[in-house]
């Protein structure tokens, strides 16, 4: 019968689907002969011919009932994965004779598009299929933009520290174009005055520029000494066991003060303006002024309640002891230096207004927030006082902190 239907139609292509099925017409031995010889003519006539075979539950697999798969040449295997809660299909080549061939499996998924093979993901000793490789390969994802993330930030603090190379240059060649304006006029007084005319106008000159450099150097240090000392007093005002005093006019810091401290973000986090600015910044810098105040006002808080440390950089590193910390950005990894000189100004801005007690407290008294986009499991331990841009704020009941 299969050779009369193939010679009437005259096939390049030959599907038997399957031919388990094929038991039910004869005994196995029956079975397998037919197959011999159709597979025979099948080969003498150039047909390509695909065969399907369906396991029985519990069979071995790479195994036929018909006992043909000497006469194959290519055999594909299709085969249920469970692995985590999900039964997902594999298919590899399992021989495919004189012929070079791939050894792995690959996940066979039936789309509305069609069928399609997707290449399973192995790694630490695991082969993961279905859900479970598609959760890898997101993370795999998340990992790499994350990388790339980090590469963009490198990229643009060699960009400034370029640029303020530049701009260092730039200042020492029109000090030197200064000097050189100095040397043409004091050979000019050469020809009216001599070489003891000469002598005196450029040791004056030079004099006057190392001068004006080291009075502007000093002055600014100087000041910046001054700021973080009154930042101190302030702070130690506003602890638990501090006055609560309000600052007098001359302890007050003024704007011009506060931006002489840390003034790119790069220096040591060990005095209040620094580590207070730097929480600002890093915690709520995209979120708008007014989720900036708000951090300002927990740290704040924390610093005058007795539940918590003394100083407002110890009060920022709380918890890196213990590898837990209560602000995360001091304990991610990353580096700690400002990135935008326009919101970090902001940031500082702010930081000498709480110093000042200038701030109105946003929260309500919070000692505690978290991003809304997640959901800390401490969250249900406390009372919601306020919620402000991407920040929800809380207290504890009756003022115990933890």
């Amino acid at each position: 019968t299969f050779n009369k239907m193939i010679e009437a139609f005259k096939p390049q292509v030959f599907i038997v689907d399957p031919i388990s099925n094929l038991i039910n017409a004869g005994t196995a031995s029956e079975v397998k002969s037919i197959l011999t010889r159709l597979i025979d003519y099948l080969k003498i006539e150039k047909i390509t011919t695909f065969l399907t075979d369906l396991t029985h539950f519990g069979g071995n697999p790479e195994r036929t009932s018909e006992e043909i798969s000497s006469l194959i040449d290519t055999w594909l295997l299709l085969r249920d994965i469970e692995l985590k809660g999900e039964r997902n299909r594999g298919l590899y080549i399992l021989k495919s004779r004189g012929m070079n061939h791939s050894n792995q499996i690959q996940e066979f998924l039936i789309t509305s598009h069609g069928l399609d093979l997707v290449d399973i993901y192995t790694g630490d000793g695991e082969a993961l299929t279905g859900s479970a490789r598609e959760a890898q390969e997101k993370a795999l994802e998340m990992d790499r933009r994350h990388e790339a993330d980090r590469i963009r930030r490198d990229q643009e603090r060699k960009r400034k520290a370029l640029e303020a190379k530049v701009e260092a240059l730039r200042a020492e060649f029109d000090a030197e174009s200064e000097e050189l304006k100095f040397l043409r006029e004091d050979e000019r007084l050469i020809h009216i005055g001599g070489s003891t005319m000469r002598q005196i106008w450029i040791a004056a000159s030079l004099a006057t520029i190392l001068l004006v450099g080291q009075a502007t150097a000093a002055d600014r240090a100087k000041k910046a000494e001054v700021t973080e000392s009154k930042a101190g007093v302030l702070e130690q005002n506003a602890a638990a066991d501090g006055s609560k005093a309000l600052p007098s006019a001359s302890e007050i810091i003024t704007k011009s003060e506060a931006q002489t401290v840390d003034p790119v973000g790069e220096e040591p986090l060990n005095d209040a303006i620094t580590c207070l600015s730097r929480t600002i910044y890093w915690e709520a810098r995209g979120d708008g002024a007014a989720s900036m105040e708000a951090v300002a006002n927990v740290v704040m808080n924390r610093l005058g309640h007795e539940g918590f440390s003394n100083t407002i950089c110890e009060v920022v590193k709380q918890g890196s002891e213990q590898g837990a910390c209560q602000f995360s950005w001091w304990c991610d990894g990353r580096s700690d230096d400002a990135e935008e000189d326009k919101s970090y100004a902001i940031a500082k801005e702010i930081a000498r207004k709480a110093l000042n007690r200038q701030l109105t407290d946003r929260t309500g008294g919070a000692l505690y927030f978290h991003q809304r986009k997640v959901t800390p499991s401490w969250s249900a331990e406390y009372i919601k006082t306020v919620e402000i841009g991407e920040f929800i704020f809380y207290k504890p009941h009756a003022g115990a902190a933890k």
